[in-house]
C-alpha cells in the first residue's frame, strides 16, 4: 500500500523495516515448551515522511484469551507516580461530572484514580479479574464501537491505539454519535509510546507484531485534523517515552451546524430586542456589519443607525436600508440604545469597554 491511511500522502511513504513469519513479543508465551508453533506473523512497517506515522501494512488482530501472562500491575513507584498525577491532571481539567470508559483498563490501576460518576473498563485479558472496584463496570472482552456504546463523556486509552490495526477508523467511530442537545463535549485521552527515538535512532526492534502503529506529536496533530477534534494537551512524559494527548470534540462541531446554531442565536437576540419593543443597534459598518444588516433584513425600523468610531465612515449610509453610520458620542445621545450586535471581532473588547462604562446593555458578539 502506498498511500498513507493517515494523511493520504502518496508520494512519501516507504517500507522502513520488514520481517517474515515472526513469533513476537506477548503472542510467543506458552503454557509449556511442547505448546509452541510457527504463527507466521509478519511486519512490513511503512513509514510516511509527511506526517511522521509508521504502521505495519500486515497486521490483523491476534486473539490472546489463552495466554497465560497476566502482566504485572504493581509497577515501579515511578510509574505508579506518574499515573496518578496523569489521572489527576486530568480530573483537574474535567471535573467529577463524567461518565468514563476505559479500553484496556488492565487491572484498573488508573481507571480507579479517575474521578467519575459512571466508570466502565474493558479489559479482554483475565486482568480485568483484578477489577474489585464495586463503582467499575467490568467487561471481559474486546471494545467494538461498532457494537458497544460509544456515548461516554471522556474514553481512556492508554497503551492502547498502538494495537489497532485500523486507528483511524476506530476513533472515527468513537466519535460518530448522535448530537449533544446541551452541546456537551467529549474526551478521548490517549497515551502511545513515543516513537520519534524509534525513528531517531534506527531501533527496529520496536517494530514488533503487536505495535502496529508507531506514532508522534506530529502525527497525532494529524490525527485531530483528520478527525476535527480539539487538542487540549499533547505532551511528552515519563522520561520523553510516551506522548499524552487529550482530544477533544462535539459531533455538531460540523461547520454546517455550527452555522445553523450560529444564525438561531443571532435571530433569538434580534426577536428579544423586538418582542421588548426595542431596536436593534449595529456596531461595526464593515463586512460583517452589512452583511448581517442584509441577511436578516435588519430595515430602518428594526435597526435605525450603525455605530462605528471610524471617523472615514462617519455621515455615511449604509446600502439596501440606508442606514447613517454615526459615531459613539452622537449615537449614545440621539438614540435610547438597549440592544447592540457588534460586529468588529478585533475591536470587540475594546467596544464592550465603551459600552460598559455607558451603563447595562445587552450585547452580543458576532
Amino acid at each position: 500500500m502506498d498511500t498513507c491511511k493517515l494523511c493520504g500522502d502518496e508520494r512519501n511513504v516507504a517500507t522502513v523495516f520488514s520481517e517474515r513469519s515472526s513469533i513476537l513479543s506477548r503472542y510467543s508465551f506458552f503454557a509449556t515448551s511442547d505448546d509452541f508453533s510457527d504463527k507466521g506473523l509478519s511486519s512490513n512497517i511503512r513509514f510516511c515522511k509527511k506526517c511522521s506515522w509508521a504502521w505495519n501494512s500486515e497486521a490483523k488482530v491476534v486473539e490472546y484469551e489463552s495466554l497465560p501472562v497476566i502482566e504485572d500491575a504493581g509497577y515501579s513507584n515511578k510509574f505508579l507516580e506518574f499515573q496518578a498525577n496523569s489521572a489527576k491532571r486530568l480530573n483537574k481539567l474535567l471535573g467529577p461530572d463524567l461518565a468514563v470508559l476505559e479500553i484496556g483498563a488492565g487491572a484498573g490501576e488508573f481507571l480507579r484514580r479517575i474521578d467519575a460518576f459512571s466508570k466502565t473498563a474493558f479489559e479482554p485479558s483475565r486482568e480485568s479479574h483484578r477489577i474489585v472496584e464495586k463503582d467499575v463496570h467490568v467487561v471481559n472482552d474486546f471494545f467494538d464501537p461498532k457494537i458497544h456504546n460509544c456515548e461516554y463523556d471522556l474514553t481512556i486509552m492508554r497503551q492502547v491505539l498502538e494495537h489497532i490495526p485500523s486507528p483511524i477508523d476506530f476513533l472515527q467511530q468513537l466519535c460518530d454519535r448522535p448530537l449533544n442537545s446541551n452541546n456537551k463535549p467529549f474526551f478521548i485521552y490517549l497515551e502511545v509510546p513515543n516513537s520519534e527515538l524509534s525513528f531517531s535512532q534506527g531501533r527496529f526492534y520496536d517494530f514488533y507484531f503487536e505495535h502496529c502503529n508507531h506514532f508522534t506529536i506530529h502525527s497525532l496533530f494529524v490525527i485531530a485534523v483528520v478527525l476535527d477534534l480539539k487538542v487540549e494537551f499533547c505532551s511528552l512524559a515519563y522520561d520523553d517515552t510516551i506522548i499524552q494527548c487529550l482530544l477533544s470534540g462535539n459531533k455538531s462541531n460540523d461547520i454546517s451546524t455550527k452555522i445553523i446554531q450560529r444564525k438561531h442565536e443571532i435571530q433569538k437576540f434580534i426577536d428579544n430586542a423586538l418582542r421588548e419593543g426595542e431596536k436593534i443597534f449595529i456596531w461595526g459598518s464593515a463586512g460583517n456589519g452589512c452583511f448581517l444588516i442584509n441577511h436578516f433584513d435588519l430595515d430602518l425600523d428594526i435597526c435605525p443607525i450603525a455605530i462605528d468610531s471610524d471617523t472615514q465612515k462617519q455621515n455615511l449610509f449604509l446600502g439596501k436600508f440606508g442606514q447613517e453610520i454615526l459615531s459613539p458620542e452622537k449615537a449614545f445621545s440621539e438614540f435610547q440604545i438597549k440592544y447592540i450586535l457588534i460586529c468588529s471581532q478585533i475591536h470587540s473588547r475594546e467596544i464592550i469597554e465603551q459600552i460598559g462604562a455607558k451603563g447595562a446593555f445587552e450585547v452580543f458578539v458576532v
